[in-house]
């Protein structure tokens, strides 16, 4: 997928990111990353890079009391410089009304 970025995005960049702290549970996520590099669905460059984003994780309690932690990157900045898309979606109410539609026809 291919963004289309605002005319004079570099000026736009930040030139530092903070990362956000992450306490000892919050470190898994190196794991997780280790994990999902070695799946290929991650690849590390090698190249320098014009902007990065901080990651952070967010904890859903499960309906038997634990706790299921997922990474989430904070992409504010990304969408402050990207040419906003003007294509029409469907609202999630059509896609899930589409979607039960379906499921019942089975």
């Amino acid at each position: 997928m291919r963004l289309q970025l605002k005319p004079g995005w570099h000026d736009m960049v930040p030139k530092k990111c903070r990362a956000y702290p992450l306490n000892e549970r919050d470190r898994q996520v190196k794991q997780e990353v280790a994990k999902m590099e070695s799946q290929g669905k991650l690849t590390r460059t090698t190249r320098q890079v014009s902007f990065s984003f901080p990651v952070f994780v967010v904890y859903e309690t499960m309906p038997d009391g634990t706790q299921k932690g997922r990474m989430v990157v904070d992409i504010r900045g990304l969408n402050k410089i990207t040419m906003s898309d003007s294509y029409p979606m469907k609202s999630q109410d059509d896609i899930m009304a589409k979607v039960a539609k379906i499921h019942r026809n089975f």
